[in-house]
C-alpha cells in the first residue's frame, strides 16, 4: 500500500468516525425510546383511537416507520404543548346569563 493510499484511508476512517459519533448523539436524543400508540395515549391519558386518529390526520406529531406510528417524548411534549390553553376557561353554558 503506498503511503498516499494509506494516508487517504486513515483520512476516511477518521471521517466515518467523526460521523458515526455524531450520529450516536443524535440517535440518543432523538431515539430515547419511541412509543407505540398505545404506550403514548397511556402517557397523555387519552384513549387508543383518539391517538390513532389524530396521527393519521396528522394533527399531532409522530414519527411513521413503515406503516407504523411511534411517538418520542418530544413528541409528546409538543403534544401537551399544544393541548395548554392560556388564561380563565369560558363560563359553562347559562352559568353567566343576564336578566334585561
Amino acid at each position: 500500500m503506498s503511503l498516499h493510499r494509506s494516508f487517504r484511508h486513515l483520512c476516511l476512517i477518521h471521517q466515518n468516525e467523526h460521523a458515526f459519533m455524531a450520529l450516536q448523539e443524535n440517535d440518543v436524543r432523538m431515539l430515547d425510546r419511541l412509543m407505540t400508540t398505545e404506550e403514548a395515549a397511556d402517557v397523555l391519558n387519552v384513549s387508543y383511537s383518539w391517538l390513532k386518529k389524530a396521527a393519521q390526520r396528522g394533527v399531532v406529531p409522530c414519527t411513521h416507520i413503515g406503516r407504523a406510528v411511534r411517538f418520542s417524548s418530544a413528541h409528546i411534549h409538543a403534544i401537551v404543548e399544544t393541548g395548554e390553553s392560556v388564561g380563565s376557561p369560558l363560563p359553562r353554558r347559562g352559568s353567566a346569563r343576564t336578566h334585561l
